[in-house]
């Protein structure tokens, strides 16, 4: 949730006071914060990196919600699955230590 949180403060910041971001990257004397390729205009980017930053949050707090049991059902079936494909290659291509006998 952190790395969600922290570019969304700055994504904040860069739609509100983009002036705050250009004084610390030239107090700096070099880009510190970048804006990639909205460098003219960053209250695009900054509405953009909210967006992202936001759907990166809601994750971590999915996964904080959902828990460990309530994907166990899940696990499951995805190692089925893939034991399942795991079957059907081995059985297309013969494998070197038990070549089919022609």
């Amino acid at each position: 949730m952190v790395a969600g949180f922290v570019p969304a403060v700055l994504s904040a910041v860069a739609i509100f006071a983009p002036g705050v971001l250009f004084t610390i990257n030239s107090m700096a004397g070099t880009e510190i914060i970048s804006f990639g390729p909205f460098r003219h205009n960053p209250e695009v980017g900054g509405v953009l990196g909210l967006i992202i930053s936001l759907i990166i949050v809601a994750i971590g707090l999915l996964m904080l919600w959902s828990g460990k049991h309530r994907w166990r059902g899940f696990c499951f079936i995805t190692v089925l699955i893939i034991q399942e494909v795991r079957g059907i290659f081995s059985r297309l291509i013969p494998s070197k230590a038990n070549p089919l006998k022609t």
